[in-house]
C-alpha cells in the first residue's frame, strides 16, 4: 500500500495534498506529487529510485513506526535538513510492524507511544527474535524513569519530539 498520504488522513484533507503551494517543505511537495501523479495514472517513482538521485548523501533503510502524520513528516524533513534522504516505510501497528521486519533496515526510527502500539513493545519483538537493528525512540514528554526503561529494553537512543536536529547524530551512533 503506498505510504504517502497515510491512511489516517481524511479523504478531504488528503485533497488537499494534491494542490500544490509554495513554500512547503520539501518531503511535503515530493509527496504531493507523488500524489498527484498517482491521481492522474502517470509512474510514480520508488523511493529507492528518489534516493539514487542523492548520490554521495547518505542512503539508509529506515523502518518509521508512527501513526501520526505531522510527526512523520518532521522527521523526515528533519532527515532531509541532514541531508540524509533514507528509503523508508511507515508502519504503525504492530501486524505493519511484524510484515516490516520481513525486510532488512539500517535503523529503525518508533515513536515511543502509539494507540495500539509502541516503542518498548518493537523493542521485546525484536528481542525475542533475536534482532540486533538500532531503534531509535523518538518520544514526546516522558520521565527520566521512562527513558532509563527503553534503554534497558535495548534502544539505541532516545530523543525528544522537539529537537529533531540530533537525529542524524542518534542515527550514526546506533549504527556504530
Amino acid at each position: 500500500r503506498p505510504f504517502w498520504p497515510p491512511p489516517s488522513l481524511s479523504r478531504p484533507l488528503m485533497q488537499q495534498y494534491l494542490v500544490p503551494r509554495p513554500g512547503l517543505p520539501v518531503i511535503l511537495r515530493v509527496a504531493m506529487k507523488d500524489a498527484h501523479r498517482k491521481a492522474t495514472g502517470a509512474a510514480v517513482p520508488s523511493s529507492a529510485e528518489k534516493t539514487a538521485r542523492h548520490e554521495g548523501r547518505d542512503a539508509l533503510r529506515v523502518l518509521l513506526v508512527e501513526s501520526r502524520a505531522s510527526e512523520l513528516e518532521a522527521i523526515l524533513n528533519a532527515l532531509c535538513e541532514q541531508k540524509i534522504y533514507p528509503t523508508w516505510e511507515c508502519v504503525e501497528s504492530e501486524a505493519g510492524f511484524l510484515g516490516g521486519l520481513e525486510s532488512s533496515w539500517d535503523v529503525i526510527l518508533s515513536a515511543y507511544e502509539m494507540p495500539e502500539f509502541g516503542a518498548v513493545h518493537a523493542l521485546r519483538i525484536m528481542r525475542e527474535r533475536g534482532m540486533d537493528t538500532p531503534l531509535v525512540v523518538i518520544a514526546g514528554c516522558i520521565g527520566e524513569a521512562a527513558v532509563a526503561a527503553v534503554m534497558r529494553e535495548g534502544a539505541a537512543d532516545v530523543l525528544p519530539r522537539g529537537s529533531l536536529v540530533d537525529l542524524g547524530a542518534a542515527i550514526r551512533r546506533a549504527r556504530e
